[in-house]
């Protein structure tokens, strides 16, 4: 029997994650795919690489080999899995974090970045930085809410150009839809989130520049799988204990995982690297809103408390400082209108009447910005002769609110 044959009947009657309904021939296709996508992806790093697959998606497109470390961290984040550099190998195990769709999970990631590096890199971020400058977990975990956010922004990342990051205080408005009875928030006109009409395109990043290319050179081991092979987990220990004439005790359940492997393995290494990719993180507390608050209080009150003292509006006069924002101010939205009637055709007035109660309050703005424009997700714009993609500014923002 063939090899390829012997992993499709592999991950058919193993603990795969394919539906039922598929066939050989499918699968064979799917895993001819996942093969020629990441050895591409992979061609230029000689080292050690194991990367958990999952089947029942389709492989991300790669248009040529990564050319550093970050675009492979890149990859690892837009394929949902954690991207680890051991001594002697790097995997791709599936993440264990949720994945950033709710509101709160990304804003207490972006927190705990924030939090974990330093006081003096976080103001220095108020003026903006480099995404090459900061460490890699955090450059990750920024670009995954951007990319969320701005699809068109993550074959840039990928490739390794550069972006800037920076943070900024903003008020937010919020009130409560009588429709609906949910609480909505939403940025108005600031010095920092400005109204747009025209969106034009990003100024570039001060002295852009692409991530430094390279990689560590590769480890020599006994078991090689050259530029690189897809197989299950059963067929790799197989393969490994002939090699190292040792036997591997595991979950017969996952013996139909797909495994995409390349370069030389030693025993140690390919033994740690294993434990990586199927190990069973303790649990975590969810995360709530409270947390959330909580960390943008210690961020406001500590290592960006410099931003509460600036000017927080672009040309709205007697508004709330920083500082009363910080607290809250709650007020009608005729109110409102009446203050700052520019800010009547950028509500939504149709949620809003003039006896609704809404609230000012200070929020946190991560920004990420690129030169140029991207494509603008699922959006094209038609003329009389063809059919042309819309574009927009190479930039994504994310404001946490209290």
């Amino acid at each position: 029997m063939r090899a390829s044959h012997f992993l499709i009947m592999t991950l058919l009657l193993g603990a795969s994650s394919l539906a039922t309904s598929q066939t050989a021939k499918d699968v064979d296709k799917t895993v001819d795919a996942w093969k020629k996508s990441l050895s591409r992806a992979f061609d230029k790093d000689a080292r050690a690489i194991l990367v958990d697959v999952d089947l029942s998606k389709a492989p991300i497109a790669i248009k040529k080999p990564l050319s550093n470390p970050f675009g492979e961290a890149m990859m690892a984040a837009f394929m949902n899995r954690t991207y680890l550099e051991g001594t002697e190998y790097i995997t791709l195990s599936r993440s264990r974090e949720h994945m950033l769709s709710a509101e709160s999970i990304a804003s207490r990631t972006i927190l705990d970045q924030l939090l974990a590096l330093g006081p003096e890199v976080i103001q220095d971020l108020s003026k903006g930085r480099h995404f090459s400058d900061l460490p890699m977990e955090s450059q990750v975990a920024f670009a995954r809410i951007a990319c969320s956010l701005q699809p068109g922004m993550v074959e840039n990342m990928i490739a390794g150009e550069d972006y800037e990051v920076k943070v900024q205080v903003v008020p937010v408005l919020q009130y409560v839809d009588p429709k609906d009875q949910l609480r909505h928030s939403l940025p108005v006109p600031s010095k920092a989130n400005p109204m747009r009409l025209n969106r034009g395109v990003a100024p570039a990043p001060v002295e852009p520049r692409k991530q430094q290319e390279g990689f560590p050179l590769a480890t020599k081991g006994d078991l090689d799988f050259g530029k690189g092979d897809l197989v299950s987990l059963s067929q790799l220990l197989n393969k490994a204990a002939q090699k190292f004439k040792i036997d591997f005790d595991y979950d017969r359940r996952l013996a139909g995982t797909a495994l995409f492997i390349k370069g030389q393995w030693t025993k140690e290494g390919l033994t740690e690297a294993l434990a990586t990719v199927y190990k069973i993180d303790p649990p975590k507390p969810p995360v709530n809103r409270l947390s959330v608050r909580e960390g943008l209080r210690s961020l406001l009150e500590g290592p960006l408390a410099g931003l509460l003292d600036g000017n927080l509006w672009a040309d709205e006069k007697d508004q709330p400082t920083a500082r009363e924002l910080l607290k809250g101010k709650d007020l009608t939205y005729e109110d409102l209108i009446k203050k700052s009637p520019s800010w009547a055709q950028y509500l939504d007035r149709g949620a809003l009447t003039p006896g609704s109660l809404v609230s000012l309050r200070l929020g946190l703005q991560l920004s990420v910005t690129g030169a140029g424009t991207i494509p603008l997700a699922n959006s094209v714009a038609n003329n009389e002769t063809q059919t042309l993609p819309v574009t927009t500014r190479n930039e994504a923002g994310f404001i946490i609110v209290p």
